[in-house]
């Protein structure tokens, strides 16, 4: 069972809940909260004893979920006669997943490792020249 609550969901949603939303939000935060275990495997016992994490844990949780409730079929843009309007991707994707700042908010980088090139410069005095391949 995910660390946030539906209660955590309704707090932040700008209205109400249905019912199904309500269902849906249980079952998107317990996945939120697997996408978060797998890169914190000691996430409960750090919001146990870090009330500060804890609540970062319960934004970002919400926060996933949300994105989903508020556009689930993930429209970007909608037109109708001369009227139109488009949603943020970041806000209202329709995706469950962990923003890069969110990761951030929760201590964890972008990723295991990055991959940089390594250039080496000859060094003074040495003229090396290039064959080609």
């Amino acid at each position: 069972m995910a660390i946030a609550t539906v209660d955590d969901v309704r707090d932040r949603f700008d209205r109400d809940l249905t019912d199904e939303e309500e269902r849906l939000a249980q079952t998107l935060l317990d996945d939120a909260e697997t996408k978060i275990r797998r890169r914190i495997r000691n996430l409960t016992q750090r919001a146990a004893a870090d009330p500060d994490f804890r609540a970062a844990v319960i934004m970002v949780e919400a926060n996933a979920v949300l994105r989903v409730l508020r556009n689930p079929e993930g429209y970007r843009q909608e037109a109708e006669g001369n009227y139109s309007y488009s949603l943020n991707a970041a806000v209202a994707s329709g995706h469950l997943f962990i923003m890069d700042s969110e990761w951030a908010d929760l201590g964890v980088g972008r990723g295991a490792f990055t991959v940089a090139p390594k250039i080496r410069r000859p060094r003074r005095g040495i003229t090396r020249t290039w064959d080609g391949w």
